[in-house]
């Protein structure tokens, strides 16, 4: 059974399965671009640090902060291609590594509402239930498909 049948209470789950993915693909490559950014900041400070400890250290943090990053997003970036061709060719199994990597972000979400200063309380509360909002509708989707595939509709 499904959780959701609409997509933001007028749109079909697979027109937001295909929202929800584009904006995931498109905001990922955005971040794999200022990784390497970071990368290349962070190459040629080591390069340019000619024996400051201090910046040598700052150079280095960029390096390793951004080959993280780079991970994380090309990661995310398959999740989303992933998620996309799922709905598109209507193959649940496609969606499942999104669906973890939504469950992982909704969980931390959660957390950092109790790790939130008064002032960023309300956007982590908002943040949080929407992340909860889409990791459900994806959740519906991939539900539905794998009731479509065994038949049961």
């Amino acid at each position: 059974m499904t959780i959701f049948q609409n997509f933001c209470c007028c749109c079909k789950l697979e027109l937001g399965g295909l929202i929800i993915g584009w904006f995931n693909a498109i905001s990922s490559f955005i971040g794999i671009l200022g990784s390497i950014g970071m990368i290349f900041i962070g190459s040629t400070g080591i390069i340019l640090a000619s024996g400051n400890a201090g910046d040598l250290e700052i150079a280095l943090s960029f390096l390793v902060v951004g080959c993280i990053y780079l991970i994380y997003f090309l990661i995310y970036f398959i999740a989303s291609i992933n998620l996309i061709m799922g709905v598109k060719r209507r193959e649940p199994n496609r969606m499942k590594l999104m669906l973890m990597l939504m469950i992982i972000g909704v969980f931390i979400s959660f957390i950092s509402i109790w790790t939130s200063f008064w002032s960023g309380l309300v956007y982590a509360i908002v943040y949080s239930l929407i992340q909860l909002y889409f990791l459900l509708c994806i959740y519906s989707l991939y539900k539905m498909l794998k009731s479509e595939r065994s038949g049961s509709v």
